[in-house]
């Protein structure tokens, strides 16, 4: 896998790049997604929050990482695609 991220073009490096940075992204949106919800949280009376009241965030939250997510699905699957890596994946996953 290393010597073909070497002979890869830069655009597709980059390209792999930013798909990958939206699932980290998304990981991110998952680790606040359910601060807001908890009724007991000791975070909201810090930021001057209450349960009700943050359960907008909690909408965007979950909103903000599906996009994310999808983004970051297609993108690799374009990318599998332009590699010429869709028929591993295949494999793969007739394999699991």
């Amino acid at each position: 896998m290393h010597n073909r991220l070497l002979v890869m073009a830069r655009w597709q490096a980059k390209f792999r790049s930013v798909s990958l940075r939206l699932g980290y992204i998304g990981n991110i949106c998952w680790a606040f997604l359910f601060f807001p919800v908890t009724r007991g949280s000791s975070i909201l009376p810090l930021v001057g929050l209450t349960s009700e009241s943050s359960i907008k965030y909690h909408i965007w939250l979950g909103h903000l990482s599906n996009v994310l997510f999808a983004a970051h699905t297609v993108g690799f699957f374009i990318y599998w695609g332009i590699t010429h890596q869709m028929k591993e994946v295949h494999i793969f996953l007739y394999i699991c």
